[in-house]
C-alpha cells in the first residue's frame, strides 16, 4: 500500500546532497555560460538555476569546444516500485532515482502518485520515466509526481518533443536505442537523431538497447548493452551529455565508464533480485564501482 502524497505547492524540487534546494527554470536563454563544476562550455536552452544547495544543480547540456574535465560520473537507479527499495537507493547515495510511470507492459510500472511517494523518501534527483505518453499526460505526470527530470523512453519524435518541451519545468532526457554492434549507417542515423533531439530542447541523451519490435518492443530493462565504442563516438560527435544504460551491473559498469565517459550511468535490472525488486548489496556495489571507475 502506498500512503497518500504529502501536500505541497507543486514547485519543482531538486534532490541531491542534503536534499535542500529549489529549481527555478529559465527558458530561451541565448548566451553561453561557463559551468564552474567542470569547465565545459554549455548552451542553456533550458537551464535549471538552483536556489539553495549548489551541489544538486542540474547542469545544461554541453558540447565540444573545451578539453574534457576529469570524470565524476553520476548514478541513477531506475525502476523503483516499493518503499523498501526507495530506502535502499537513499541509503546507498544514488544521485538520481527513477520510476517508470504508467507503462503497463513494464513489471516496474507505478502510477504518478505512487512515484511521488517513492521520490519523497530520499534525496536523489527524481526522474519520471515515460514511454510514448498521450499528448495530455506529460504535464499531469510531471505535476503529480513532482519529478525534476522527465525521461522520454518511447517513440517520441523531435517535433513532438519541441511542441511539449515548452510546457515542462523539468529537465528532459531522451532515450536513443542502439544495437550491440553499430555499423556506419546506423551510426550516421544516430548522430542525426541525437542532434535533432538536442535542437528540440532535450538536455541529455540516454543510450540504451531495445528488444523486440512493434507491440512487443521492450524499451529498456533488457539486460543487454549497446555498442559502448559507438556510444563513446556518438558522445564525441554530437557533444551530447550522455547517460549510459543497458546491460550494466556491478561487474561491468567501471569498464563502461572508462570507455564511454558518460555524464551518468543508469541501471535497473542489473541490480535486481527479481523484476521490480532491488538487491541492496548489488545497488551498493554498483554505485561504488561506477564512482571508482
Amino acid at each position: 500500500m502506498f500512503p497518500g502524497p504529502s501536500s505541497g505547492n507543486g514547485a519543482q524540487r531538486i534532490r541531491g546532497g542534503n536534499g535542500s534546494g529549489r529549481l527555478r527554470q529559465t527558458r530561451n536563454a541565448k548566451s553561453e555560460t561557463q559551468d564552474p563544476t567542470n569547465g565545459i562550455r554549455c548552451r542553456p536552452e533550458s537551464v535549471g538555476t538552483l536556489i539553495g544547495n549548489p551541489e544538486s544543480r542540474l547542469e545544461s547540456r554541453c558540447y565540444n569546444g573545451a578539453p574534457e574535465a576529469p570524470l565524476s560520473v553520476k548514478v541513477k537507479i531506475c525502476g523503483i516500485t516499493n518503499l523498501e527499495d526507495a530506502l535502499v537507493v537513499r541509503d546507498a547515495g544514488a544521485d538520481y532515482v527513477g520510476c517508470v510511470i504508467d507503462c503497463p507492459r513494464s513489471p516496474r510500472s507505478v502510477s504518478a502518485r505512487q512515484a511521488r511517494v517513492l521520490f519523497d523518501v530520499g534525496a536523489a534527483v527524481p526522474v519520471a520515466v515515460v514511454v510514448s505518453p498521450p499528448a495530455g499526460d506529460l504535464e499531469r505526470i510531471e505535476s503529480t509526481s513532482r519529478c525534476a527530470v522527465v525521461q522520454l523512453s518511447g517513440d517520441e519524435t523531435p517535433g513532438w518533443i519541441q511542441e511539449h518541451r515548452r510546457l515542462l519545468g523539468s529537465e528532459v532526457w531522451k532515450t536513443v536505442h542502439l544495437s550491440g554492434q553499430v555499423g556506419a549507417q546506423e551510426f550516421a542515423e544516430a548522430v542525426a537523431q541525437v542532434e535533432a533531439y538536442l535542437s528540440a530542447g532535450v538536455n541529455r541523451v540516454l543510450l540504451d538497447r531495445s528488444k523486440g519490435a512493434g507491440g512487443s518492443k521492450q524499451y529498456g530493462g533488457t539486460g543487454e548493452s549497446p555498442d559502448w565504442e559507438a556510444c563513446a563516438r556518438l558522445r564525441q560527435a554530437t557533444g551530447a551529455s550522455v547517460v549510459l544504460a543497458g546491460g550494466l551491473g556491478p561487474e561491468t559498469v567501471a569498464e563502461a565508464v572508462r570507455l564511454v565517459r558518460p555524464y551518468a550511468v543508469d541501471v535497473s535490472s542489473g541490480v535486481e533480485a527479481s523484476p521490480g525488486r532491488k538487491n541492496a548489496a548489488a545497488v551498493e556495489r554498483f554505485i561504488a564501482a561506477a564512482r571508482d571507475g
